[in-house]
């Protein structure tokens, strides 16, 4: 499990989800990002060059930025 609490520590989800691609060997093509903030979860996902989906409940986000978008998981 793998969680950041930033009175802790220094990490940010990019730091996070590299630690688990490359603990687990998965190359990029084998990895989603799913989160519902582009400045956290889908920046990160594609500063490390993976594809991204965007979580848009109330549909009040644009897709630009991550290379899918979903309002529920479906």
């Amino acid at each position: 499990m793998y969680i950041i609490e930033p009175a802790t520590t220094d990490k940010v989800k990019k730091n996070i989800f590299k630690e688990i691609v490359q603990a687990n060997r998965f190359h990029s093509n084998e990895v989603m990002i799913t989160g519902d903030d582009f400045e956290s979860e889908i920046k990160a996902g594609n500063e490390l060059n993976v594809d991204t989906v965007l979580y848009d409940k109330y549909h009040r986000l644009s897709k630009s930025g991550a290379t899918y978008k979903i309002d529920n998981f479906k």
